[in-house]
């Protein structure tokens, strides 16, 4: 950048107010290459407008444009063998992620991979949860005590997700340059993490935006378009994967599921199969069958029990029915337990039931209410 600095310097010296530039010691090499390249076709401007005797100043125009465009060509070539490694890094960290097991171990090593294989010395995902945003996961290279900081603070915090607008809206990375003043609503978390500079783009599985990953340099460097381009693509390679993932573990439990059924399916016909087969009525059937003797069918709820919840949480109740816990249901939903908590909470609330017992009483048509 030394190069380009005393470059600049000298064309602001030459051209005056014709040059519009930044101050080189204020950008990246990419904008370094676009504020080269607008001082060559300054002076190439200038010089169609030079009459004959002005030879001398048309000489030492030509020499900066000459200078400004070889340097170009120089700073274009980093930027372009920089971005090229980078991405190699990138589809190297891509594809360990997808060797991961299960969505839980790959949500603990996404902010590991964005720091250590995509350029970033510290990387934050956030999670969308109905209305609100909410700060999640965070790894930091070079300060682990920082980061376990911040992430007891994140796990405090609660922000609109209406006030993501940028990245939400568009679906597409961002890159901010000056934390702080474009802080917005987000200001308190810009202070503590004391991020002067980031780039952030959206998770976004199937279409839907579910969250945010962040990246930054702290402490001294500023993120650039290179950053902003790899997390761009690194985040939409993980929602892919996260997707996928996410899929399998379903269609595992559906599976399981299905199995059950079979197996019940199974019983029933070897129950059925193997029973004496007596000269007697339905209706005297149901009259000595014994109180403890187990139904062959599977009632379904009532309808007044099902018109009251919702559709996940009778599978919840349904789950419930067949003993399941809230370990072994939130597996096969693939739900946090804290969550079968809360379902089975406002299933109880619902249906008016003191505890589970009669809550799957009711769904079993035993109470009638």
């Amino acid at each position: 950048m030394g190069q380009v600095e005393a470059l600049l310097a000298d064309a602001r010296e030459l051209l005056g107010a014709q040059l519009r530039s930044p101050e080189a010691g204020d950008m990246s090499l990419s904008l370094a290459g676009s504020a080269l390249s607008r001082v060559a076709w300054t002076a190439l401007s200038e010089l169609e407008g030079l009459s004959s005797r002005q030879w001398a100043r048309g000489r030492t125009l030509s020499a900066l444009c000459l200078r400004a465009l070889d340097l170009e060509d120089e700073v274009r070539h980093h930027v372009a063998v920089r971005r090229a490694k980078r991405y190699e890094e990138m589809q190297s960290s891509l594809s360990r992620l997808r060797r991961m097991g299960s969505s839980a171990e790959l949500l603990d090593h996404v902010c590991r991979e964005l720091v250590h294989s995509c350029g970033f010395s510290r990387a934050v995902l956030t999670r969308i949860e109905g209305d609100e945003w909410l700060p999640w996961m965070a790894y930091f290279r070079d300060d682990r005590d920082f980061e376990r900081d911040i992430v007891e603070w994140m796990n405090t915090q609660r922000f609109p997700a209406e006030t993501l607008g940028r990245a939400l809206g568009r679906m597409r990375p961002v890159l901010v340059r000056d934390a702080l003043v474009d802080a917005g609503p987000f200001r308190p978390m810009i202070a503590f993490s004391k991020t002067e500079s980031y780039v952030v783009a959206p998770v976004s599985p199937a279409g839907r935006v579910v969250g945010l990953l962040y990246g930054d340099r702290y402490p001294g460097t500023s993120v650039d378009e290179i950053d902003r381009d790899v997390l761009w693509m690194f985040t939409e390679g993980f929602s892919r994967i996260y997707e996928r993932i996410v899929l399998l573990e379903r269609m595992r439990a559906q599976r399981g599921m299905v199995r059950e059924a079979f197996e019940f399916a199974e019983n029933v016909v070897a129950t059925l199969t193997s029973a004496d087969i007596e000269l007697i009525s339905t209706a005297e059937a149901s009259d000595t069958r014994g109180a403890d003797e187990p139904m062959l069918d599977t009632p379904l709820a009532p309808a007044a029990v099902d018109e009251l919840l919702t559709a996940r949480e009778r599978e919840v109740l349904a789950m419930m029915v067949r003993g399941a816990s809230n370990a072994a249901i939130a597996e096969r939903l693939v739900i946090k337990e804290g969550t079968v908590k809360s379902h089975v909470k406002h299933i109880l609330r619902k249906l008016g039931a003191i505890n589970r017992a009669e809550a799957i009483s009711m769904y079993m048509g035993v109470v009638s209410r």
